[in-house]
């Protein structure tokens, strides 16, 4: 029982708080442009988003994987070629 009470008094007071990320998000939204500074504002806005849905308790939006290329390693041959170039 204690904690039922416990739990429902905290989902209480993050209320106000996830109230400010929504209203904080809209906001910004509202200037948005295509420029420089509208790409950033969308970067803030989905940080905003995603805090806000980790206070709610819900799952982490999942993004993307990104593919990152691992530099290539220079075989014997061509190490040799570019010194003795």
């Amino acid at each position: 029982m204690y904690g039922q009470t416990l739990g429902q008094l905290n989902r209480y007071f993050e209320q106000p708080v996830l109230t400010s990320y929504y209203l904080t998000a809209e906001r910004l939204a509202t200037e948005l442009k295509n420029d420089l500074e509208g790409s950033m504002r969308k970067r803030i806005i989905e940080q905003v988003l995603e805090a806000s849905a980790m206070l709610n308790g819900q799952p982490r939006p999942t993004s993307p994987p990104t593919k990152r290329r691992r530099p290539r390693k220079a075989t014997p041959s061509k190490a040799m070629a570019e010194t003795e170039a």
